[in-house]
């Protein structure tokens, strides 16, 4: 255990919102260090540094890996204008995601073993028996395949792709668990090579990642650790009386990961699911003075017209919105 008495740590959990990144910056800012939910490469502290503009780090980061292009380029450009900021005021920032780092290395070891003539079956036998890469491939093979699984389900019917989201989503909980555990492993190790004694500490994390805070609270005593969704600190500006927002896949998610079982209420939640994924638009949208919260909106318009819908709704639903 590490008791740091007069440490602050902020766990920030969030999407990947433009429209985000104000109220992160100024977490941020107040923060001595910041630790990244993102694995390290070779390109970022040349960014961070001025030798290579944002643009070309993401250009980079596109064509020079296998596995890091950003999911959300503008919001990874817009982070990047922060932390060169803040890099530039003598904050300590730190990219650690260790699972997402043996993704990488994953791919570069097939892609050096395959120009070395290594037949395909020996590299997976190789990949699987190795004590570094080989529970995280499992975990990506199960996940993957039942996320195709859930993808091909869709042509079939709505009973079919409720079945088929409930079995990738166990198989996500337990991915997700064991990705929040490593990461908490690695900061854990991070933290004790730096002065952190009296240090605020800003952590990234995605919405859904809830039981990093679980794993990190078992290493710190008397350490104030605080979760801010950021989501629910900013919906009072658009309904006074909603308190929080959280969608039905991420509920069902955490279900998972909690061992909570219900049958009905986990349909209910992936009926709810589907229907959102299909009505949601998931391309990245810049904030305006007109649409300040342009995503928030949208999740907020989709809740509450799912909020209201039980499962024989939604199949309806969905069979109008596919048109069938």
């Amino acid at each position: 255990l590490i008791v740091t008495i007069f440490m602050v740590i902020n766990i920030c959990f969030a999407p990947h919102w433009i429209e985000l990144l104000t109220e992160m910056r100024k977490l941020m800012e107040s923060a001595d260090i910041i630790i990244l939910e993102e694995p390290p490469n070779d390109f970022f502290k040349s960014m961070l540094d001025g030798i290579i503009s944002v643009d070309e780090y993401i250009q980079l980061l596109s064509e020079e890996t296998f596995s890091l292009k950003p999911a959300f380029p503008l919001y990874t450009s817009q982070l990047c204008i922060i932390l060169k900021s803040a890099y530039m005021q003598g904050k300590i920032i730190f990219q650690i995601e260790p699972y997402l780092e043996i993704v990488e290395k994953i791919y570069e070891f097939i892609d050096k073993h395959e120009a070395q003539g290594m037949k395909p079956d020996q590299i997976l036998s190789e990949i699987k028996k190795s004590q570094e890469f080989g529970i995280v491939y499992n975990h990506e093979h199960i996940t993957y395949k039942l996320l195709l699984e859930y993808y091909d389900s869709l042509s079939r019917g709505f009973d079919d792709a409720v079945y088929a989201l409930l079995k990738y989503s166990r198989a996500e909980a337990r991915r997700l668990k064991l990705r929040s555990k490593m990461r908490a492993e690695k900061i854990i190790k991070a933290l004790k090579d730096v002065n952190v004694e009296k240090s605020n500490i800003f952590i990234e994390s995605g919405n859904i990642h809830l039981c990093l805070y679980h794993y990190l609270s078992e290493y710190f005593e008397d350490t104030n650790i605080s979760s801010i969704y950021l989501l629910n600190s900013i919906i009072k500006n658009f309904d006074k009386k909603m308190q929080y927002i959280i969608r039905p896949n991420d509920v069902l998610t955490f279900m998972h990961i909690f061992n909570i079982r219900d049958d009905e209420i986990e349909q209910l939640l992936a009926a709810r699911s589907i229907i959102r994924l299909i009505m949601i638009n998931e391309n990245e949208i810049f904030p305006s003075k007109k649409q300040q919260f342009p995503k928030m909106e949208e999740e907020i318009t989709i809740a509450r017209l799912i909020s209201s819908l039980n499962y024989e709704q939604c199949k309806s639903l969905y069979y109008k919105l596919k048109g069938k």
